[in-house]
């Protein structure tokens, strides 16, 4: 939803720019609407601030509940609570660079010289 200035007067129009995407626009429009907490059509300063504080901590609950998932994943050599190195290496290895076996075998043996 964007104001638009007319003349003297202000028109909430529900077109978006030409880069943005439908599904775009709607995100944006529910997320607009969600901040429009008096439903007046319009975002005061409080209500945006309000919006971000409250996506922010919903951002950082769901990142705490992903770690808390990523964390019980990398323990499972030794299962002891704690990620030792070697579970963290096997992890990063694999998992996040994407790395076969082999390499990985040839990181272990001679780690200066993996190409």
């Amino acid at each position: 939803i964007l104001k638009e200035e007319t003349g003297s007067e202000n028109v909430i129009s529900e077109k978006a720019p030409e880069y943005v995407s439908d599904e775009e626009r709607d995100i944006l429009t529910k997320s607009f609407v969600a901040s429009d907490f008096d439903g007046n059509k319009l975002l005061s300063q409080s209500e945006i601030t309000m919006a971000i504080s409250r996506e922010t901590k919903q951002h950082i609950l769901q990142a705490m509940r992903n770690n808390f998932r990523v964390f019980f994943s990398l323990d499972k050599m030794h299962k002891n609570g704690q990620v030792d190195w070697e579970e963290y290496f096997s992890h990063y290895v694999r998992d996040l660079l994407g790395l076969d076996e082999a390499t990985i075998k040839q990181i272990e043996r001679k780690p200066a010289r993996v190409s």
